[in-house]
């Protein structure tokens, strides 16, 4: 998930900007910096493909809100995804 491993990232920096002296200078040697930018890489490259194409992405909100609206009427539905 896009939003999560970007998330996660803006935590990982949060946290290592409190004690920056402690972070090697050379960025490849962080092993907790590597790992979130991977992921972070890795989950963008799945969610570009949605994002990129503006048709696509607006079709996707709509399923979205459609799926929303469904599980406001019947609340069982939460369930099922």
């Amino acid at each position: 998930d896009v939003v999560a491993s970007y998330d996660a990232m803006r935590a990982y920096l949060r946290h290592v900007g409190a004690c920056i002296e402690r972070v090697d200078p050379h960025l490849c040697n962080n092993a907790g910096l590597v790992s979130h930018l991977v992921d972070w890489e890795t989950s963008w490259e799945v969610g570009s493909r949605y994002v990129r194409d503006a048709a696509l992405l607006d079709a996707l909100c709509d399923v979205v809100a459609q799926m929303k609206e469904a599980q406001a009427v019947a609340p069982q539905l939460v369930d099922m995804f």
